[in-house]
């Protein structure tokens, strides 16, 4: 019986040890550790600026949602109300961009990326 019980006491220990990490990993001091390492990894590939409003997940599901995202490269400002992500699908990463605005500007810099949200679209 004693190694039934030490494999027990090993299986409890992992599982505790994995709820302990999940609480953790939803704490508001994670999620913002999180949203900054996404933003700096993203600002690498895109070769611009991103700035994420909101970031909230659910890791038992697969998925996270990013809210007030706006990209900036030079020429370039893209926005999402939200954009949802869906990292278990059938068809493999899945995305879901809400109410996205492009501005193409050939001169358009970071100056003016602030006074580009005014609602206007052409």
């Amino acid at each position: 019986m004693k190694p039934l019980r030490k494999i027990l006491r090993k299986v409890v220990w992992i599982l505790a040890g994995l709820l302990v990490l999940f609480l953790i990993l939803h704490t508001p001091p994670v999620r913002s550790l999180l949203k900054g390492i996404l933003s700096r990894t993203v600002e690498k590939q895109i070769d611009g600026q991103i700035e994420i409003g909101r970031l909230s997940y659910r890791l038992w599901r697969g998925d996270a949602k990013l809210e007030d995202v706006e990209f900036k490269i030079p020429g370039l400002l893209v926005q999402a109300k939200r954009i949802e992500v869906a990292l278990l699908s059938k068809q493999g990463i899945s995305l879901k961009i809400d109410y996205p605005e492009v501005i193409l500007s050939p001169k358009l810099d970071s100056s003016e990326i602030k006074d580009a949200g005014d609602g206007q679209s052409f």
